[in-house]
């Protein structure tokens, strides 16, 4: 930590006692330079001092002070006083060039450029020796010394990454806890009250216990984690009654007790029992199972969203045929409505907005920085200029913002969930989640990486492993994996300690043999290589449909894929030339040659 000045006032009162009786008391600031200048430091300081004895807003003095302070070859050494004297300076400017005292300060080199520039170099030195330390507690007495706006919000920023960092590491709610407290302003603050709830959560009720879940909600009544635990608690207490704690014990249970003060929570558990996969048709058969329960109303917004997750126009009419009972009608008029329209982003000066494909007429004003396309009815729009983090929100086609939640990470809509980020996305400090079109978390924000939703699952990354989630965010395939690629064709490539192999939907290897380096499963055929360099086609057997013969090889779409091949040409040289081939391997078409490219495989 840099020097502080309490030490610097001490050092002036022993050069005093040691030098007093040496130096002139003629001109002390002409004195005071020229021991500067040769380096004589202690003399110069005591010259300099006897000046701001008399006078503790002396510009020349300060600035002389401020240098001395700020020169590498002083034992005493110290950016703090030096930033002390300069700042004394600073706060002088501007100088009057009318005034006798300015004008002598020009023979010393000391004018309001010089002492700036002082200033300037004094703060960045500083935090250069603030970002080689690279501690909490360096940039946050960096940001509490100095006055660089631009340095100082850098320094609080890159405390607060620190801070947070170390935060994370011991994993704990009193570590997210006095996080959030002690950096209030923090960016990261959203994501430290996030883990403090989860981690608060999952400690006081790590046991399963119906007591701990109560324990939970005595606590903390606003607690994020209330209604689960309340969910839990009421769940648990009835399997001191019913040990089977399963759907058909609790539909027993409502047959049997129709008046039971918890028939209520009672309904709730059958409901979530019952559609707890989350798929359309479960929700339609609870509707028509259980017409009475408390739930029903929740379960058709459930099963609307689902019906209609693409937010189409033929969604909307099949919806309104096929579930005619449905009690919000009117919704559906208003989204069907809207659903015909087909909206495209537009930039109009250096803002985005949406015109109507089809008379070129604009719907949205341009009032967005940057505006993506609509997915399942919903776009993502940011109205920041930014550069690195921003944040993004959803809107509907008619302008509205769909929901309140945003991200600093917006993906569009995949089958009704889109992969989002919280925190510094630009700089790779970003969690990933997923969420639902009303912006409800299905797998909440603590991924470090989640791949588009494919057949089903994600492939996501946690702690440097991969592994897959379901739909609705539970793990089905541990995160015990270097590396994995979506499923395609109900297999996935994941990469091992020897290399890439390839697992079904259950997480069972399908085959010993490992590769190189692979792509995924397309049209019953699967690029890869065993040395990296050479590519051929594998079937669903894991042998050789098209044997590696090529530089490059595409994925198949329709019966064909392109590939590439290094030939020697007419002039004796070589270049990749590209074919186009069926799923035998034959050549179909020679198409224009083309420099090669890694088989690379599409990430977010």
């Amino acid at each position: 930590m840099f020097t502080c000045v309490k030490n610097s006032i001490k050092i002036f009162l022993l050069s005093i006692a040691i030098l007093g009786s040496k130096i002139s008391l003629a001109d002390n600031l002409k004195t005071g330079f020229k021991q500067l200048t040769t380096g004589a430091y202690q003399e110069a300081i005591l010259s300099f001092n006897k000046e701001l004895q008399k006078s503790p807003e002396n510009v020349a003095a300060n600035f002389g002070m401020a240098k001395i302070f700020s020169a590498k070859d002083f034992k005493g050494y110290s950016l703090d006083s030096a930033f002390f004297y300069s700042n004394r300076a600073t706060q002088k400017l501007p100088l009057n060039p009318t005034d006798k005292s300015t004008k002598k300060y020009l023979e010393f080199g000391v004018r309001d450029f010089t002492i700036k520039e002082q200033n300037s170099r004094i703060q960045n030195d500083a935090f250069a020796i603030a970002e080689k330390t690279n501690t909490v507690e360096q940039f946050t007495h960096f940001a509490a010394t100095f006055s660089d706006t631009n340095l100082v919000k850098q320094a609080t920023q890159k405390r607060n990454a620190l801070a947070f960092e170390i935060a994370q590491k011991q994993n704990s709610y009193e570590a997210m806890k006095k996080f959030a407290e002690t950096y209030p302003l923090a960016t990261e603050k959203a994501q430290a009250l996030q883990l403090y709830e989860q981690l608060l959560y999952q400690q006081i009720t790590a046991d399963g216990k119906p007591e701990s879940y109560k324990k939970y909600m005595e606590q903390y009544p606003k607690g994020a984690y209330f209604e689960e635990a309340l969910s839990e608690f009421e769940q648990r207490g009835l399997e001191n009654t019913l040990k089977e704690n399963t759907l058909d014990a609790y539909v027993k249970f409502q047959k049997s007790y129709p008046h039971h003060p918890a028939i209520g929570r009672v309904q709730d558990s059958i409901y979530v029992l019952y559609t707890r996969d989350g798929f359309a048709a479960l929700y339609k058969d609870f509707l028509r199972l259980y017409p009475t329960n408390r739930n029903t109303e929740t379960a058709w917004r459930e099963l609307y969203l689902l019906e209609t997750v693409h937010a189409t126009p033929i969604e909307y009419e099949n919806f309104s045929k096929n579930f005619p009972n449905y009690p919000f009608k009117n919704e559906i008029t208003k989204d069907s409505s809207l659903s015909t329209l087909a909206l495209a982003p537009q930039q109009n000066g250096d803002k985005f907005g949406y015109v109507n494909t089809a008379t070129k007429q604009e719907v949205i004003s341009a009032r967005y920085y940057e505006a993506n396309d609509f997915s399942c009815g919903l776009a993502a729009v940011t109205q920041e200029d930014c550069d690195g983090k921003c944040t993004y929100y959803y809107i509907n086609k008619n302008g509205d913002t769909a929901f309140a939640a945003t991200f600093n990470y917006a993906a569009d809509f995949v089958e009704g969930r889109a992969v989002v980020g919280i925190g510094d996305c630009s700089e790779d400090a970003c969690k990933y989640g997923v969420i639902d079109k009303r912006g409800k978390f299905i797998v909440p924000a603590i991924y470090n990486e989640i791949d588009d939703l494919s057949e089903r699952f994600y492939a996501a990354e946690i702690n440097d492993k991969y592994g897959f989630l379901d739909s609705r965010g539970r793990v089905v395939i541990p995160f015990i994996y270097n590396d994995a690629l979506g499923f395609k064709e109900n297999t996935a490539a994941v990469k091992t300690d020897s290399g890439w192999t390839y697992i079904d939907t259950n997480g069972i290897r399908l085959t010993p043999k490992v590769f190189s380096n692979t792509a995924s499963f397309a049209n019953g055929l699967c690029a890869a290589t065993q040395n990296d360099s050479t590519w051929g086609y594998i079937n669903h057997n894991f042998n050789w449909a098209i044997l590696p013969a090529y530089a490059e090889a595409d994925d198949f779409e329709n019966g064909f894929a392109t590939v590439a091949k290094r030939e020697r040409t007419k002039k004796n040289i070589y270049e990749y030339q590209r074919y186009k081939i069926d799923s035998t391997g034959k050549i179909i078409e020679k198409l224009l040659a083309k420099p090669t490219k890694k088989n690379k495989r599409k990430r977010r």
